[in-house]
């Protein structure tokens, strides 16, 4: 069994059944073990709130589809674990501590983390970190 880092890209993807969702919910099926930092439950909570505003799901909706996250088998761990480790990678990178959380955890866990967040990907190429990040375009569909 495999282990792996989602972001909340990922999640919203699946969840919300975003174009390209396949992989997402491939990974979200696959019989993997399924990590993230607590924060994603919040950010995904903000995802649904910006959703409910442009008026693409209902408040009941986003109720229900936070709820489907909470009871996932994604376990979460606590961000503060990962918080240090994710504000130098912020620095070193010049991305967000709350995207270098999930690289954090990733790089502890000698994981990989699959996101939807190509320019995060990108901007990682050439450093020692980015063997811990994938596209989750490059996610293996099931045959």
């Amino acid at each position: 069994m495999n282990t792996w880092i989602i972001d909340c890209s990922v999640a919203a993807a699946a969840y919300l059944k975003e174009p390209g969702c396949d992989r997402a919910t491939a990974l979200l099926a696959s019989g993997d073990e399924l990590l993230a930092p607590d924060l994603i439950e919040p950010e995904f909570g903000n995802v649904l709130w910006k959703c409910v505003l442009r008026g693409e799901i209902t408040e009941a909706e986003a109720g229900k589809l936070l709820a489907s996250l909470r009871q996932s088998r994604i376990r979460r761990k606590p961000s503060t674990r990962f918080v240090q480790h994710a504000l130098r990678l912020a620095i070193e990178t010049k991305r967000t501590v709350y995207d270098c959380l999930y690289l954090a955890m990733a790089v502890t866990l000698d994981a990989v983390l699959y996101t939807g967040d190509v320019r995060f990907c990108n901007a990682l190429q050439g450093l020692s970190v980015a063997r811990h990040i994938a596209p989750i375009s490059s996610y293996p569909l099931p045959s």
